[in-house]
């Protein structure tokens, strides 16, 4: 086990990110319940509150992401493009017919330590696991049995065809490539960043990456819009910066896993693992 000493937070601007995160809990409950909405939990300790709509169906919000992005940006429209985004989800939805959905359908990855996993997730490595999405204009979907069944497939066709629309992604979709003393350092250009895992999962993924990067390719996604990736050569290089990158965007309601990921052609392996204690970072690493 190796310690890598970072302090977690500039402690100086707390006040003022608390008072915007008071301001956004205010605004954004007074909003939810203008549309119907009965917040039926609040869990100060994650930043979440539950919400419960007229039929019963309740989610669990972060509003961890909105405060952050707020205090970087001070959109005054956050709170209500969140807030529709919130209402969307909670109103009855009418599964697609497959013939509309199966372009839109992909893998994806999920933090396997959490409590509520995703239907249909198989682990790939010690953190994260994949599932399968469908992408709506609104918000991704977790794919269920049930909804294969109302679809007539099987789960071996629905993951030949989320593989073949990442694939199909992956093609039309550029590599951002930024070059450090001539070491580089990649990440998918993608209007929708949560569509990163779909892209890392792609089986085109190493024609894709081998000429800039090679292969095997060493990769990170801390969070569900968070993706970087490198050569195995340059690790050393790239260890005590990313190390901090991966342990910030961790700490994000949206994490996927704080692991360094080697894509290779027998799968994937993991190579470490960045942790934040107690405002430092710890690395470990994997067997």
């Amino acid at each position: 086990m190796e310690m890598v000493v970072r302090l977690s937070r500039n402690y100086c601007k707390m006040s003022e990110f608390n008072n915007i995160g008071n301001m956004i809990l205010h605004e954004f409950i007074r909003q939810v319940q203008e549309q119907g909405l009965e917040v039926s939990g609040q869990h100060p300790e994650t930043g979440q509150i539950s919400l419960k709509n007229a039929d019963g169906q309740t989610v669990l919000v972060s509003l961890l992401n909105l405060v952050d992005y707020y205090y970087t940006s001070r959109d005054e429209n956050a709170v209500n493009d969140f807030v529709r985004k919130v209402v969307s989800v909670l109103r009855p939805q009418k599964t697609p017919d497959w013939d509309k959905a199966r372009s839109r359908v992909y893998v994806s990855l999920y933090p396997w330590d959490s409590k509520k996993r995703p239907p249909l997730a198989k682990e790939v490595a010690d953190y994260c696991g994949r599932f399968f999405i469908l992408d709506t204009p609104e918000t991704a979907l977790w794919i269920t049995p049930a909804m294969l069944t109302e679809w007539k497939i099987t789960e071996a066709a629905l993951e030949a065809e989320a593989l073949a629309n990442g694939d199909a992604l992956l093609a039309a979709t550029d590599l951002e490539v930024a070059r450090l003393d001539g070491r580089a350092l990649g990440s998918f250009k993608l209007r929708d960043r949560t569509l990163n895992a779909a892209l890392l999962m792609a089986p085109s993924l190493k024609d894709k990456v081998r000429e800039r990067f090679g292969w095997p390719l060493y990769a990170v996604i801390p969070n569900k819009t968070t993706c970087r990736f490198f050569g195995p050569d340059d690790f050393s290089y790239f260890e005590q910066n990313l190390a901090e990158f991966v342990a910030d965007e961790y700490d994000n309601p949206r994490r996927i896993t704080p692991e360094l990921l080697e894509f290779n052609d027998g799968g994937i392996r993991p190579i470490c693992t960045w942790v934040k204690r107690m405002g430092y970072i710890m690395k470990f690493d994997s067997e």
